[in-house]
């Protein structure tokens, strides 16, 4: 059945919010026949209580922060399996006060809540979908050339979930990025700051070979083929992976090379001597395997 079908049926049922929690309840499976769109913002903590949907929660005195918070969640069924968008209806024609209701059906988005909307790629031969969590280029000084970050939140729940894994590209000249280090977790460390290693490479906890294997590409870390052998840590202004090595000697981009050369992520003071004119920082939104 056609969205636009499906509402015109239920017409009726959209004048307040016990119809739009029928319509979300009765038809669970509509994302299986229509295109839903991802949702956006941040999913609403489930509260304890006889009423599983919470957008209305946000109802109240209309404003721009009251507003945004609104359009900025979205909400989940009991179930867990159905996902409305959370938006903004006035309550009367002066627009003092409104209801923030969930009419709109969409898709839960594949990175943790804390993530947001993020951009995606995809990377090897299955096309495994990942999201960038940090942009550095090397001719912007501020924020030491890091001109996006997904924040600490986000890149360690993205962890947690992945099962502890990131890829950097970089890229010469800004127009192509080439794979460069994919970092794959090998043991579980609970409470492991992803986003505080990235910025700044340490040896604590973190033993290439035992904590976790280095790879030249996606492939490479799903396969296991070519890992790296060796690591060194504990510069403060150099961030993943310092002088690690070495690049496996099958690959077309820099074979036999690693981080050393002034090849890393250096959000700091090092920034000018590192050869890349651009560094690339994501996470897939699951695991490899």
């Amino acid at each position: 059945m056609k969205m636009a079908k499906l509402l015109v049926i239920l017409a009726p049922l959209l004048g307040s919010v016990a119809g739009l929690k029928y319509l979300a309840d009765e038809f669970l499976n509509v994302s299986s026949q229509v295109n839903v769109p991802d949702c956006k913002g941040t999913q609403l903590a489930k509260v304890v209580g006889k009423d599983h949907w919470q957008c209305d929660s946000l109802s109240g005195k209309a404003g721009k922060s009251n507003e945004e918070k609104c359009r900025n969640s979205y909400d989940t069924n009991a179930a867990g399996k159905m996902f409305v968008q959370c938006e903004v209806q006035y309550q009367n024609p002066s627009k003092t006060h409104f209801n923030c209701l969930g009419p709109t059906v969409c898709k839960k988005p594949a990175a943790p809540p804390s993530c947001g909307s993020l951009d995606k790629f995809s990377f090897s031969k299955d096309k495994k979908e990942f999201v960038k969590i940090i942009d550095w280029d090397k001719g912007t000084s501020a924020n030491n050339g890091v001109t996006f970050d997904a924040k600490k939140d986000c890149v360690n729940d993205l962890f947690n979930q992945n099962g502890g894994v990131w890829l950097m590209e970089v890229s010469k000249d800004g127009s192509t990025f080439h794979e460069w280090a994919v970092y794959k977790q090998t043991q579980v460390r609970n409470g492991f700051d992803a986003y505080g290693y990235i910025y700044n490479w340490r040896s604590s906890n973190n033993k290439i070979n035992k904590h976790f294997e280095l790879y030249s590409d996606v492939d490479d870390a799903i396969s296991g083929s070519s890992k790296w052998n060796t690591c060194n840590y504990d510069d403060s202004k150099a961030g993943f992976a310092r002088d690690c090595c070495c690049r496996a000697s099958s690959k077309s981009f820099e074979p036999n090379k690693g981080g050393g050369g002034w090849g890393f992520f250096a959000p700091s003071s090092y920034r000018t001597n590192i050869r890349w004119s651009k560094i690339r920082i994501s996470m897939p939104v699951k695991p490899l395997s």
